[in-house]
């Protein structure tokens, strides 16, 4: 088995610990089809007993080699609940990540400038990093989020759970977060107005 190297700061002086190389099980991925099932079915996508939204704009950045379409039926369940989602502009978000981290300020300079409100953005995957590095530089106005799934087979779910955010666990595919009909229960619970 391979193993790599890994920096631990859980001491006041990073240690190096080893663990094997893990690989994913992507084969299970496919259960996404089943979680966008499951979406379809639950109440939330009727939007029973979630708070509305008050027209805030959104941005809805697509993980790692996905596009904007990959975020469609996210952005259509929160138009339904009363938001505004902005697509990314991304056909496939595969760049390099200083490149595509420019274009992203600029899409949300644009998002905020053309609202005049605050912009709430939501990062899939990858661009899980890309909406913490935007909201950098402001912790008093920002709530970060981390939705992860132990099932999942793209990326090793303790790498999700952070300490400068809320950490949540659904049950579900990487891919599928995307369609988690607990996800989308959790994101309408945290974007919620406040009252």
């Amino acid at each position: 088995m391979f193993e790599q190297d890994v920096l631990s700061d859980r001491s006041e002086s990073a240690h190096l610990v080893t663990e094997p190389t893990w690989w994913g099980t992507r084969p299970r991925e496919i259960r996404w089809q089943a979680d966008l099932a499951r979406l379809l079915a639950d109440p939330v996508w009727r939007g029973v007993d979630l708070t509305r939204g008050d027209g805030e704009p959104m941005l809805l950045i697509p993980g790692f080699l996905a596009g904007d379409q990959s975020l469609s039926v996210m952005a259509s369940r929160l138009r339904k609940l009363g938001y505004r989602p902005r697509r990314a502009g991304r056909a496939f978000n595969v760049a390099c990540s200083d490149i595509a981290f420019d274009r992203l300020k600029k899409v949300l300079a644009h998002a905020r400038l053309s609202s005049g409100r605050k912009v709430a953005i939501v990062g899939h995957s990858r661009s899980g990093h890309f909406a913490r590095a935007l909201t950098a530089g402001h912790p008093e106005r920002v709530s970060l989020t981390s939705i992860y799934s132990q099932g999942d087979g793209v990326v090793r779910w303790r790498a999700c759970v952070v300490p400068y955010a809320r950490n949540v666990e659904v049950t579900g595919s990487h891919i599928g977060l995307a369609f988690n009909r607990h996800a989308y229960r959790e994101n309408a619970h945290t974007l919620a107005p406040s009252a």
